[in-house]
C-alpha cells in the first residue's frame, strides 16, 4: 500500500489500514511529519502516545526520508515525512480483548499530567458496569423525602378543635377551656375576606 494521505484525516485513514491485520504486509505512506514523528516514536520520548502504541503493537514503523514544502505546488505550511509499516506477523504481547486494550490506551495518554490510576478509572468502571463517579451499591441509595402539601382548612387532614379542660369529672367550662372551634371559625373568615379581588383604581397611588 503506497500513499499520500490527506493531513486532516490522515489519522483515522492509517487506523482503518493498520486494523486491516494481514490484508496488507506493507505500507509506505507519507503524512505531515509531527504525525509521523508520532507514529514511528521510541517509548519514553515525548511524542510517543497513543498513536505510538496503537500503530507499533500491529505494525514495525520506521521513518524513511522527509519531504520539504518546496516539493510540493503550491508549498504546505507543514513539512512532511515517509513512513515504511510493515504489518507483524502477530503482537508482540498477546491481547486477549483488542476493543478493551484500545481503550486502556487512549485512556492512559489521554491526559499525560493526571495520575494514571485516576485516567483508568474511568475505563476499569465500563468494563465493571458502573460509573466512574457512583459511590457504593445505587440499591441503597435513597431519594430525599418530598415535602407533603400543608393542609386546607377544609382538608380532611386539617387538625378538628379540641376541648381542653381544667376538670373533667364535672364536665364544666371555666376560664381553663380552650375554644379552638371559635379561632378555627375566625381563620377561615380571614382566609375568604384575603382572597377577594382587590378592585383597580384608575389615579396613581
Amino acid at each position: 500500500m503506497v500513499g499520500n494521505l490527506p493531513y486532516s484525516v490522515g489519522k483515522p485513514i492509517l487506523m482503518a489500514l493498520v486494523e486491516a491485520g494481514r490484508a496488507i504486509d506493507e505500507m509506505a505512506l507519507m503524512l505531515q511529519k509531527e504525525v509521523a514523528e508520532r507514529i514511528a516514536a521510541a517509548p519514553g520520548s515525548k511524542v510517543y502516545g497513543a498513536l505510538s502504541v496503537l500503530t507499533q503493537i500491529d505494525c514495525d514503523v520506521t521513518t524513511a526520508f522527509t519531504v520539504p514544502p518546496g516539493a510540493f505546488t503550491p508549498p504546505p505550511q507543514v513539512e512532511s515525512a515517509v513512513i515504511h509499516l510493515r504489518v507483524r506477523a502477530a503482537p508482540p504481547v498477546p491481547i486477549s480483548d483488542p476493543r478493551h486494550f484500545t481503550a486502556v490506551v487512549r485512556a492512559a495518554f489521554s491526559q499525560r499530567r493526571k495520575n494514571l490510576a485516576n485516567a483508568l478509572a474511568a475505563v476499569s468502571a465500563l468494563r465493571s458496569g458502573t460509573r466512574p463517579h457512583d459511590r457504593g451499591d445505587r440499591r441503597h441509595r435513597s431519594r430525599p423525602p418530598r415535602p407533603r402539601p400543608c393542609p386546607s382548612p377544609s382538608s380532611p387532614a386539617w387538625p378538628r378543635p379540641v376541648w381542653l379542660t381544667a376538670s373533667s369529672a364535672g364536665h364544666r367550662t371555666d376560664a381553663a377551656q380552650l375554644d379552638l372551634r371559635a379561632g378555627l371559625d375566625s381563620y377561615r373568615r380571614e382566609s375568604r375576606s384575603s382572597s377577594r379581588t382587590i378592585p383597580r383604581t384608575s389615579g396613581a397611588l
